[in-house]
């Protein structure tokens, strides 16, 4: 079995402090409660929801043994927190040798807002949203002169229910991640949500009874809940959400995966699910993973950092870089893709302008589509292997100016 070395920050998450371990990356969460848990070299929380509420990573650490040959020895899971409306459940477990900690997160609660106000934590829904009246009720129809990037549409305005998002609400929209929309809205309009290329959660309420057609299109999501009362979702309405790797369904409408049925929603899914949490790790240095049925992707990096030494894995497995991955990252310098990883999806980093240095593994099989399209700055390429074994790497269409580089083997 593949010994996994990491060393330890410190997240401060909310309130709660968690340490990290030690010996090659810090400490690790997940968005389910389980044995499961994220990167070995990324300390993680779960998706955040609320109005621009962020996890800060502490620099102090808590490295217990340092030994880079040191393997962890974990006892048993024990509780670590209950769930609140940005943070799931904790989980933690400790080293029997060192003291280091790695804590699992479940899925959030999520806010119930009820006149604009959470009734469990107090957030309060975003400002500054353009909202219209019609007769008894209300719809969004624009992002106005919101700056969060975690929206809480309110379910009231002017003592009317917010019933609607309007077309092309928020389209193109490239700064929210993520949008609550509370109980008493039924529809989501067409295009409401689509090119929001960074748009990576979405929840939806009970309420919801209608998804227009291309109302996600082209859109960032990883992935997506269908309430149980959706009876109508139509065509496109997912369609090119090509990071959309697992859906959750709770209503009664039929999703096959592969299928363009009822808006492409299953199109790009690894998986569909019927209970229990998404899949989804999320990492407070900026890194998404899905995790499930053998399957491990990096699903997108939303972190500041312009010079990236990727995790060398989830929990002790290799993963792969999903289409789409980095897309358009226009301040993305080098990256370092860790030994393990076989395949870099289509366009995983199309159009990232200032990428000059890309380090390659020799574990690598298969580089997609575009993967490396419009990436006209790249200068050094470096392959962790032999020169024979480069050869054999399957080189799809649209990756010519990795290839016209010359290239330094360091097998």
């Amino acid at each position: 079995m593949k010994k996994v070395i990491c060393t330890a920050l410190m997240l401060i998450l909310t309130a709660a402090m968690f340490f990290g371990c030690a010996g090659g990356g810090p400490d690790v969460t997940s968005s389910q409660s389980g044995s499961q848990s994220v990167p070995s070299n990324d300390t993680a929380g779960a998706p955040e929801q609320g109005n621009n509420e962020n996890t800060n990573a502490d620099e102090n650490t808590n490295k217990g043994n340092t030994d880079p040959a040191h393997t962890h020895t974990y006892g048993e899971w024990k509780n670590a927190g209950e769930a609140n409306c940005t943070t799931g459940a904790a989980k933690e477990r400790v080293c029997l040798e060192c003291g280091a900690k790695e804590t699992v997160y479940g899925m959030p609660a999520g806010h119930k807002m009820k006149n604009n106000v959470c009734e469990i934590c107090g957030a309060g829904a975003s400002e500054g949203l353009d909202i219209a009246e019609y007769n008894v009720t209300c719809y969004v129809t624009g992002i106005g002169d919101c700056k969060d990037t975690d929206i809480i549409i309110p379910d009231t305005y002017n003592g009317k229910p917010v019933s609607d998002i309007d077309e092309k609400a928020f389209k193109g929209n490239k700064s929210i991640k993520s949008v609550t929309v509370p109980e008493n809205v039924t529809r989501i309009g067409s295009y409401a949500f689509s090119e929001c290329s960074n748009l990576h959660f979405v929840f939806l309420p009970d309420s919801l009874d209608y998804i227009d057609l291309n109302a996600f299109y082209w859109s960032g999501l990883y992935t997506v809940t269908i309430p149980e009362n959706v009876s109508t979702v139509r065509m496109k309405a997912f369609l090119a959400c090509s990071r959309l790797i697992e859906l959750k369904n709770l209503s009664s409408l039929s999703f096959s995966l592969g299928s363009d049925n009822n808006g492409h929603a299953a199109y790009y899914a690894e998986s569909i699910i019927t209970e229990g949490d998404p899949h989804i790790y999320y990492s407070s240095y900026g890194y998404y993973f899905y995790d499930n049925n053998g399957k491990t992707v990096l699903l997108g990096y939303d972190g500041s950092d312009t010079e990236l030494l990727l995790p060398s894995d989830l929990n002790g497995r290799f993963y792969d870089l999903s289409e789409s991955c980095f897309r358009e990252n226009t301040t993305l310098k080098s990256v370092e893709i860790r030994e393990g990883t076989e395949n870099i999806g289509a366009v995983a980093f199309e159009n990232c302008t200032s990428l000059t240095t890309v380090k390659l593994p020799s574990t690598l099989k298969q580089i997609g589509t575009g993967a490396f399209r419009g990436c006209k700055a790249i200068s050094t390429v470096i392959y962790n292997g032999k020169k024979d074994a480069w050869k054999n790497v399957k080189r799809s269409s649209g990756n010519e100016l990795l290839w016209d580089r010359e290239i330094t083997y360091l097998g």
